[in-house]
């Protein structure tokens, strides 16, 4: 490519960019700012426990027709995440608790008001009877034989993350009766995959089922999988013939979220006597929370996660859902890689991991 070729072409150009200028006079439009007539917002009554079981929940008297539980709600088809391999263990993730909770966050119920701050008044007034169960809340812990489970040593640890990006999620749905289709409006980036999982989960066509994701503020993976507050919401538009809308605020982000990361190396690092690094295996702990996130679960994240070709990934419960958070398994991988590389590794250090 010539000079004058190369000034006429966008490749490595500085172009303007064409979304900017709506922005940045407040023209965006975001799940909060869509304005459907007779919208009512939801709040989520959300478990206080990392491991419990659900006794009951009671509804204030006059919450009749606004407060839901997953009774209420269903019938749900419940779609299992991961592989479809008979070692893989399932962990079906309804969009309301039914028996029992798994982490901290975890939706309950949810409840219908013409305002959020309404909507969360009344879920304050919902009362569940929990019965408090056993609560595992460190991977490695739970790798030690008094947990019944495989020992392990911990090497190196990737802590766990949220996407906080700068709008949260949300959804906004209604039943259109002239097209006669189930309208759901979604912060998500990927909008044909929750259109299947909507279409499955609540037992309706595909073609019946229209997913629309206006204007996206910000996703890092954290919006491609499908989630309890999604199907709830629109499973509860399917019973109330009116607009219903939920939009997290950032204390449920962070509660409550897809997560990601949160990986331990237990790691054998083999080398040289002069310290030159041969190689690495050992086993990788994923703390994949409590459910697998339909479509593709954990499993992909560990062998994005896998920093040679020895690996066994392991899972756990009682925390929140986790999903591909931009790239989730490979930062860990050059993390665990590259450590060693930039602490040294000495030959009485070598010797020293290889026996430990």
């Amino acid at each position: 490519m010539n000079d004058r070729e190369r000034a006429a072409s966008w490749i490595g150009a500085s172009l303007l960019r064409k979304e900017d200028a709506r922005h940045l006079h407040g023209q965006g439009m975001f799940i909060a700012d869509i304005n459907v007539p007779g919208t009512q917002e939801i709040a989520f009554v959300r478990s206080q426990r990392a491991h419990a079981n659900v006794r009951h929940v009671t509804k204030p008297s006059e919450s009749a027709g606004r407060v839901f539980t997953l009774t209420d709600i269903g019938p749900i088809n419940i779609l299992e995440a991961g592989p479809e391999l008979a070692a893989h263990r399932h962990s079906p993730y309804p969009p309301l608790a039914d028996r029992r909770v798994r982490y901290v966050g975890q939706t309950i119920a949810a409840c219908m008001m013409p305002t959020r701050a309404r909507a969360e008044d009344l879920a304050d007034r919902v009362h569940v009877d929990l019965e408090e169960l056993p609560a595992v809340v460190d991977v490695v812990a739970a790798m030690r034989p008094d947990s019944a489970r495989v020992r392990v040593r911990r090497r190196l640890r990737l802590n766990r993350q949220a996407t906080v990006s700068l709008e949260g999620r949300g959804v906004l749905a209604y039943w259109d009766h002239r097209l006669d289709e189930l309208v759901v409006y979604l912060s998500t980036q990927g909008g044909q995959v929750k259109r299947l999982a909507l279409s499955r989960m609540l037992g309706l066509p595909e073609q019946k089922v229209r997913v629309i994701a206006p204007d996206v503020g910000g996703g890092f993976g954290g919006k491609n999988r499908i989630m309890p507050e999604d199907v709830a919401v629109a499973a509860i538009a399917l019973k109330v013939k009116h607009p219903v809308r939920w939009i997290e605020d950032r204390r449920e982000h962070l509660l409550a979220s897809v997560h990601a990361r949160d990986h331990t190396y237990d790691l054998t690092i083999s080398a040289d006597r002069d310290g030159t690094l041969l190689g690495i295996e050992g086993e990788i702990y994923i703390d994949a929370g409590a459910y697998a996130l339909w479509p593709t679960g954990a499993f992909q994240v560990a062998s994005m996660a896998s920093p040679s070709e020895t690996r066994r990934p392991h899972r756990r419960h009682e925390q929140g859902p986790h999903g591909s958070l931009s790239r989730g398994g490979s930062p860990g991988s050059n993390f665990c890689t590259r450590t060693p590389g930039r602490r040294g590794c000495t030959g009485t250090e070598a010797r020293a991991i290889r026996s430990a």
